[in-house]
């Protein structure tokens, strides 16, 4: 991610050059760098189980569209991911973000994703519940009858052609 790749240069002592001879150039020194490789987009494991599933209310939008980013370049990684308000069965109300069908290798990624996207629109103190889930499941069922959907694109085809067969080309 952007943040792996600002915490080596910074701690090498490197800076970073964008869009050179753009209207929107930009370059970040070290110091910059080390600031954004230390923005907390922390996230912790907990069990709790949704009690109650309604329509998500509350969040603003730009935090939505920097969701709908950060799964969008997840292509691949997961078939959709669907966000509801949640009643827990401890008594906790809040908001979560089921990732279906998730890579299991990628969770992790996808979940701190998830937890920049906040932390950068200025949502870290606030939360958001991440949870991977099977699509065939009852609870993903109940979510998608209420929830706002993200599809993910799928993955590009990755192999190779032999020069000469795309017709197209």
């Amino acid at each position: 991610s952007g943040r792996e790749a600002a915490a080596m240069l910074s701690g090498a002592g490197l800076g970073l050059a964008l869009n050179l001879d753009e209207a929107s150039e930009t370059i970040l020194d070290s110091a910059t760098l080390a600031w954004l490789a230390g923005v907390e987009a922390g996230t912790e494991a907990r069990d709790a189980r949704p009690s109650e599933v309604k329509s998500p209310r509350g969040l603003p939008d730009d935090l939505l569209e920097a969701i709908d980013r950060k799964l969008a370049r997840a292509a691949g990684l997961a078939s959709h991911a669907v966000l509801v308000d949640a009643a827990y069965s401890d008594g906790g109300r809040g908001h979560l973000l089921a990732i279906v069908d998730c890579v299991p290798e990628a969770q992790g990624a996808l979940a701190a994703a998830i937890g920049e996207a906040m932390a950068f629109q200025g949502f870290g103190a606030g939360w958001l519940d991440v949870t991977f889930l099977d699509g065939g499941s009852d609870i993903v069922r109940r979510m998608e009858k209420v929830g706002l959907r993200f599809d993910l694109p799928d993955a590009p085809d990755a192999s190779p052609k032999a020069p000469g067969m795309d017709p197209d080309s």
